[in-house]
């Protein structure tokens, strides 16, 4: 794509209506398309908050306003139960357009309402995305594909949130077991205890583990940590290591649990 050059009347009339007017109207203002201007205004941090560009579109249609009766009256009646959007997609209005109603309406959205709409519209599991298997031309326009460009990820590209090397998190296992993990380079984690381990005593045995003494899978500092073999930890953590009398008690005690179980799913006795 050639690149654009904007003469100073235009940059003029860009960075003094940033903050007035839509990125569409300037770009009528100076023969250009909103995305060429939107790009420039993002270029030099000049491009409106989201909250700056409803605050103009609600301005320019101060006055304008097609709304009905009948739309206030649905507005009203769903406000709290239906999330923005799907109001305006029900009555054929703009999210926009709605949000001004409210503010004219004098109707004010709980936060705890807004977190609860949130999650109605989050992804649920086994749900599959409308663009599945589609390529972004079969769902989005030439205009819409060139105007996402100034928001995509660039190679290279580091979120901002990006862990450094060396940094600790907790993670929990399957089982709801919580262990610390230490980056070691981008992308790479590890087990913390196994890395103390190693970093001091070599490579553990294939047929080998690291546990805890004392039992806290949070403490991985050295003294707490003990290499033991596969069959080791095996006999540590079976009934075997009990006396006869407490091994009968435990496998009575698994035999009643699994009676239990099996009733409560059949609903019989």
């Amino acid at each position: 794509m050639a690149k654009i050059h904007f003469t100073k009347e235009q940059i003029q009339i860009m960075e003094e209506n940033a903050l007035k007017i839509s990125s569409a109207d300037i770009g009528k203002l100076i023969g250009v398309s909103k995305p060429v201007v939107r790009r420039y205004l993002l270029k030099h941090g000049l491009a409106p908050t989201p909250e700056q560009s409803i605050a103009m579109r609600a301005a320019k249609l101060k006055g304008q306003t097609t709304f009905t009766a009948e739309d206030d009256a649905f507005i009203t009646a769903n406000y709290l139960t239906m999330p923005v959007k799907a109001m305006a997609k029900k009555i054929n209005r703009s999210y926009c357009g709605i949000m001004g109603r409210l503010n004219k309406l004098s109707l004010v959205i709980p936060p705890e309402t807004v977190e609860a709409n949130k999650l109605k519209g989050q992804f649920k599991e086994g749900q599959v995305s409308f663009n599945a298997g589609l390529k972004q031309t079969d769902y989005m326009s030439a205009e819409a594909i060139e105007a996402s460009k100034p928001f995509r990820f660039k190679k290279g590209n580091i979120p901002h949130n990006t862990k450094s090397d060396g940094e600790i998190t907790i993670r929990a296992d399957k089982r709801g077991i919580k262990y610390q993990f230490i980056r070691v380079s981008q992308g790479v984690w590890e087990p913390l205890h196994r890395y103390n381990w190693i970093k001091k005593n070599g490579e553990i045995p294939e047929s080998s583990c690291i546990i805890f003494k004392n039992g806290n899978t949070l403490n991985a500092e050295l003294d707490n940590l003990e290499l033991i073999s596969f069959q080791q930890n095996m006999e540590r953590n079976t009934i075997h290591r009990y006396p006869e009398d407490i091994k009968e008690l435990i496998r009575l005690t698994h035999k009643l649990n699994r009676k239990i179980k099996k009733v409560q799913e059949n609903g019989t006795k």
